[in-house]
């Protein structure tokens, strides 16, 4: 009788969890500022269906647990109330971080997973990913086989060498099947067919085999306030071989049509990178972490530069969920400033990156960031691709239908 009175009061603190999101969204793109979303800011509410709750937003952690409330969260407390012998009483108290939807596996749990790096075909090739997880969102039947790497020649630590099998790092969610040769993980090696007698397909920790991940928010590349419009109007020269410029002014802009080689620039935190065709990129150290990449066919890495030191790298406050397994659960990168920036850092490429179609990488690159990519992604041989994940450019990029995500959802003490 018990769980039935506690699972009825989670259900009505979910609803009104729910209930904020819709407050919260119709203030969009203002969803943060709940000055005038009074239905938010500690006060009782009764639903259509006779259910009472109470409201409280903010970003004061110490209203919150003292858990971090990052610049793109608004946290919400939602308290079921239940009868008690002088009228109604708090009940079970739900605390959630809600953040815009970008990049992110989508559980059933309600709660989300932004992506350091997603997919629509298992990645080929030496890999290594750090600090946030990888989602394979594809229809595909391809397995997909996680492997060890020493690296590229001359790859050395943090990047390289890649443990992502036998480490057991990060979390990996795929909607086809994940195996690997140092942890068989759901499917054995070979894997198996058919997998339904399989008698696990996730442990809840690091995989999540045949998920059903949801969807992901629609990059914004086209619309007036998309991508391509963003580099159009900018004024920052970028270096390039081929592809012709579709810049609104005469001085220069990063925006280009059909295939272009990009070596160079002056490109800033928010500048846009966007080619419309197939590109390259040569000896190229930027930082942009409120801006982008955006290529719309095939993109190479091609010679990659000495990696430079970069100051505002943000580790997400979520990075050790990336590390479930011990010793990997300890080391260094699972530690250090987590949910603060690392003023020393060094990487190739900090931003977003988004390739329609192909991604090859024939270089040692490293990117802090997340990349999206709909086609393949191949790293040749004596290549090396490391991504560190940056929770602020995963939310920074622009989506052209916005909501709201559940980042993290807990019962706490009633407030």
């Amino acid at each position: 009788m018990a769980n039935i009175q506690a699972d009825k009061e989670t259900a009505i603190a979910d609803e009104g969890i729910a209930y904020a999101t819709k407050l919260l969204m119709k203030n969009w793109p203002n969803w943060q500022n709940i000055t005038g979303i009074t239905e938010c800011t500690n006060v009782d509410l009764t639903s259509a269906d006779g259910n009472h709750f109470h409201l409280q937003c903010g970003v004061d952690p110490t209203l919150f647990g003292g858990f971090a409330v990052q610049p793109y969260q608004l946290a919400v407390i939602a308290t079921a109330y239940k009868a008690g012998p002088g009228g109604l009483v708090p009940g079970r108290a739900r605390l959630a971080y809600l953040s815009p939807k970008t990049l992110a596996a989508y559980l059933p749990t309600g709660t989300s997973a932004s992506a350091a790096l997603y997919l629509a075909n298992p990645p080929a090739g030496a890999l290594n990913v750090n600090w946030g997880p990888i989602v394979l969102n594809t229809t595909a039947t391809t397995p997909w086989h996680v492997t060890d790497f020493v690296g590229p020649a001359g790859g050395a630590p943090p990047s390289w060498p890649a443990t992502m099998d036998s480490g057991q790092y990060p979390r990996k969610f795929s909607q086809s099947q994940i195996y690997g040769d140092a942890v068989l993980r759901a499917s054995g090696n070979p894997p198996p067919v058919p997998p339904a007698s399989w008698p696990t397909i996730t442990d809840q920790k690091e995989y999540w085999a045949y998920a059903s991940i949801g969807f992901p928010g629609q990059i914004d590349i086209l619309s007036p306030t998309g991508y391509k419009s963003l580099a159009a109007a900018e004024t920052t020269g970028v270096t390039q071989t081929g592809g012709t410029t579709c810049c609104n002014t005469g001085t220069g802009c990063g925006c280009f049509t059909g295939a272009a080689q990009i070596t160079g620039g002056a490109l800033g935190p928010g500048d846009i990178l966007y080619v419309e065709g197939d590109a390259q990129l040569d000896n190229l150290n930027v930082d942009m972490p409120l801006g982008a990449i955006i290529v719309t066919h095939n993109l190479i890495l091609g010679n990659a530069l000495t990696p430079i030191n970069h100051t505002d790298v943000h580790v997400p406050n979520t990075a050790h969920y990336e590390y479930p397994v011990l010793p990997l659960k300890n080391t260094w990168y699972q530690k250090i400033n987590e949910g603060q920036m690392v003023t020393t850092f060094n990487t190739n490429i900090h931003t977003f990156i988004y390739v329609g179609n192909n991604l090859t990488v024939n270089g040692n690159w490293s990117v802090v960031g997340a990349i999206a990519v709909d086609g393949n992604v191949n790293v040749s041989a004596g290549a090396g691709l490391a991504v560190w994940y940056d929770d602020n450019v995963n939310r920074n990029i622009k989506v052209g239908d916005p909501q709201l995500q559940v980042d993290f959802l807990r019962d706490i003490a009633t407030q």
